[in-house]
């Protein structure tokens, strides 16, 4: 008897298109910080806290994420932090203030899926591990290139 899995597609390109939701709210930035600090009347220096909050998300709300991962599960979970990935990046268009606020929206929701992407792999395709984990690092790093002129 077969025991390997089968998956959809889809869920490879969820990983897929999560990975690529995971560092482009960050790395875009600093492309753009000048025309963000023009549209908001400030200076460029005072917007140096964006690429740092989802940093410090990171060190603050991961110990959490095994917790409320055990209650909700792995794909809910997800689905939960996706939309307030969503949430968290419209906000950041409005003003000022729901710029940061949404920062750490953004932030709280990549340090879900930094924690949570690899244990979705690994309990959906566990002889796939090394493959899913390069697909969605591939991801990663594609789209968190900038492509602004320099």
């Amino acid at each position: 008897m077969n025991n390997t899995r089968k998956h959809s597609v889809f869920l490879v390109l969820g990983i897929f298109l999560l990975g690529a939701c995971m560092r482009t709210p960050i790395t875009s930035i600093p492309t753009v910080i000048n025309n963000i600090a023009a549209t908001l009347g400030v200076q460029a220096t005072s917007l140096g806290i964006l690429t740092t909050l989802p940093l410090i998300c990171f060190g603050v709300f991961a110990p959490f994420v095994p917790i409320i991962s055990r209650r909700l599960g792995n794909e809910l979970t997800i689905a939960i932090i996706t939309v307030i990935l969503f949430i968290g990046s419209y906000m950041r268009i409005i003003n000022q203030p729901l710029l940061f606020i949404g920062t750490i929206l953004v932030g709280l929701a990549i340090t879900f899926m930094n924690v949570l992407l690899p244990a979705i792999i690994t309990d959906n395709m566990p002889a796939k591990i090394g493959t899913m984990t390069s697909l969605y690092t591939l991801s990663m790093t594609f789209f968190s290139v900038s492509l602004e002129p320099v």
